[in-house]
């Protein structure tokens, strides 16, 4: 099967200039952030001189909040906070590297 028949007729260079389809972008985006995060934490369990992304942020954002809404945040949550705070950096993480893939399209 030729590739232009996998393309619907079109070939390659027909396609140029399309926008990519609202999904495919940002999944694109999502995937490209999962995968450099991915790979900036094994590095970081491998070697010594590279820190934990996702821990370095979650420290300047201990770091940067008031203390009233450290103790707050703590209070509300016990022991789940650092859990807690891990998955919301991954969730803002996520949704940002959803929204540069829409930007990219």
């Amino acid at each position: 099967m030729s590739a232009s028949a996998q393309l619907g007729g079109q070939r390659p260079a027909d396609r140029v200039g399309e926008r990519m389809p609202v999904g495919r972008a940002a999944l694109s985006g999502l995937l490209a952030t999962g995968l450099g995060i991915g790979v900036v934490e094994l590095a970081a369990g491998v070697l010594d001189a590279v820190p934990s992304l996702v821990i370095s942020v979650g420290d300047a954002v201990i770091d940067s909040v008031p203390g009233w809404l450290e103790r707050a945040a703590i209070a509300a949550l016990g022991t789940n906070d650092k859990p807690v705070l891990l998955a919301s950096i991954g969730l803002v993480a996520a949704l940002l590297g959803a929204g540069v893939g829409l930007l990219a399209r």
